[in-house]
């Protein structure tokens, strides 16, 4: 399993972001406060946190095997110039740019 992370300032909203990603997939809440999105034939595993370097901010990780299903739920959460992604692979945007990479290269696989 591989994790990627979002940052933000503002808190996340798992009620919110379960709305959003529940028009598309099946989604459940986990004894752990952790979002589990059900794909075809993967899921991702979407957790909060306090980052520790930098006071006050948030952190999503994402869990996933399936790097489509983990782009997709990417494009519907963190469309947002004001918080981070970082895929763990070397690239870390502003989430609207992240977003407009996914789009712009549809077969971009970050792990190779």
């Amino acid at each position: 399993m591989e994790t990627l992370s979002i940052d933000s300032a503002k808190p996340f909203s798992f009620e919110l972001i379960q709305r959003a990603l529940s028009q598309v997939w099946r989604v459940e809440v986990s004894n752990a406060d952790t979002l589990i999105v059900h794909g075809v034939g993967s899921r991702v595993y979407i957790h909060s946190e306090l980052t520790s370097n930098t006071s006050g901010r948030r952190r999503l990780m994402l869990d996933y095997s399936d790097v489509d299903l983990v782009k997709s739920v990417v494009e519907r959460i963190a469309d947002d110039p004001d918080i981070m992604v970082d895929n763990d692979f070397g690239t870390i945007l502003p989430g609207d740019q992240f977003v407009a990479r996914i789009k712009a290269e549809v077969g971009w696989n970050w792990r190779s």
